[in-house]
């Protein structure tokens, strides 16, 4: 059974790789590599934001969260979402993508942001499913969001999947 929990510092500090500039998060032959130094990396991620999938003492996904402000919009904005590749269409990152859509309704926030590329098909179906939208479009990359209750400002033009 898969559980989604916070990463703890004290007995997952082997996930975590730190050089120059950037900390690099290893989930079995998977890898993300946030662009942050170690003291930033801990201080945006380590004390909440950062939840591992783990199947027994197994690792096998990760997700990196954290409250962002743009203007004077906050949002919840998913740095990364990453399952081993064996552990992949079990519904792992449908259940670590809940624990944002938590994440998000903890921090009284209202919408959840992501950027993906655009030919990531699998994982552009796993956020169609979750209920994610095209904020905006270019040629190497897609701004998705989700909002609570389906709610879109006005700030915010929002297309349909079915518009890719």
């Amino acid at each position: 059974m898969i559980i989604i929990r916070k990463f703890d510092p004290s007995t997952d500090a082997s996930l975590l790789e730190f050089g120059e500039g950037r900390t690099i998060v290893r989930i079995g032959n998977v890898t993300m590599v946030p662009l942050f130094s170690k003291e930033d990396f801990l201080c945006k991620f380590g004390a909440k934001g950062f939840y591992l999938a783990v199947e027994g003492k197994t690792v096998v996904g990760a997700m990196l969260v954290a409250v962002e402000q743009e203007e004077s919009s906050r949002f919840a904005l998913i740095y990364g979402i990453k399952v081993d590749e064996p552990w992949r269409r079990r519904g792992i990152g449908f259940q670590l993508i809940r624990q944002a859509d938590a994440f998000m309704e903890e921090a009284g926030l209202d919408r959840i942001v992501l950027d993906t590329r655009p030919d990531n098909t699998p994982a552009l179906s796993l956020f169609r499913k979750c209920g994610f939208m095209i904020a905006r479009k270019s040629h190497k990359s897609l701004r998705l969001e989700k909002v609570r209750n389906k709610r879109v400002t006005s700030q915010h033009t929002v297309r349909d999947y079915t518009t890719l």
